[in-house]
């Protein structure tokens, strides 16, 4: 979920004790002695918040109509889309950056669910026409090759997602 907050637009509201997992009834702060499973979770939200802090396509402010300047956010899939159901798809773009982020919020089989998203031509414009990279930002070897022309297709682009897990696919030329 804090992942997908991290996404989105506008400025995320992280609760006392949602770093490490605390339960509703948080009492004090255990600084220092968090269980592994917690030290994991705070780990993850650290890497998160610099992933935003240090990408403006992820950070930018929404103040316009989808396709007009100022706009950073589309939803690039809905839920009748092959997967769209399950796996919450949108671009977000800014400071010359652009990313596919592709969220999972069920089940899945082990090879993850199968979904198809349409990205607007106009958030890639700026791109010439050739081989693209999606590089994930949460595992950089997650890399895949696509041509504009296929990200960009009338028939979607797709990726296999896991279960409860998000991409955070920045869109280049060369890499990250």
């Amino acid at each position: 979920a804090f992942t997908f907050l991290l996404t989105q637009r506008g400025v995320p509201l992280i609760y006392y004790g949602d770093e490490v997992g605390l339960a509703e009834l948080r009492g004090r702060m255990p600084f220092g002695r968090f269980s592994s499973g917690a030290q994991t979770l705070l780990n993850l939200y650290k890497k998160l918040v610099l992933i935003r802090r240090h990408n403006a396509g992820l950070r930018s402010h929404d103040n316009a109509a989808e396709g007009l300047p100022g706009n950073t956010y589309v939803r690039i899939n809905n839920n009748n889309n092959p997967g769209g159901g399950n796996v919450f798809s949108f671009v977000r773009l800014g400071g010359h950056q652009r990313f596919v982020v592709l969220a999972n919020r069920a089940e899945s089989t082990v090879l993850g669910t199968t979904v198809r998203f349409y990205p607007p031509p106009w958030a890639f414009a700026e791109f010439p026409d050739g081989a693209l990279k999606l590089v994930d930002h949460l595992d950089p070897t997650d890399q895949r090759a696509i041509s504009k022309a296929d990200l960009l297709s009338t028939n979607g682009a797709s990726a296999a997602v896991r279960a409860y897990t998000t991409k955070i696919y920045q869109v280049t030329r060369f890499g990250i």
